[in-house]
């Protein structure tokens, strides 16, 4: 499980951005990585986050679940994220 940085700010109004109030940079975010963001602040697993997604877009589960550990590990390396 992984949770946000204390300096992570989403944006209130369509959660499309994500602002490091650390280093001042932002990410914008597409769709899927919106709800791979939102599952992490609900606390959501990594397998229950692939499980939402597979449920909203027609995507292959073995291939969403590999993509979406990639960006995770981009959250990490980025220092968006945190592994609990």
């Amino acid at each position: 499980m992984y949770r946000l940085q204390q300096n992570i700010i989403l944006d209130p109004d369509d959660c499309s951005v994500i602002i490091d109030s650390l280093s001042n940079k932002y990410y914008e975010l597409n769709e899927v990585s919106q709800l791979i963001v939102l599952g992490i602040m609900k606390g959501m697993a990594l397998e229950a986050i692939v499980n939402d997604i597979c449920s909203k877009f027609e995507i292959d589960r073995d291939r969403c679940f590999a993509d979406c550990k990639e960006f995770v590990q981009i959250l990490v390396e980025n220092h968006i994220v945190i592994k609990k």
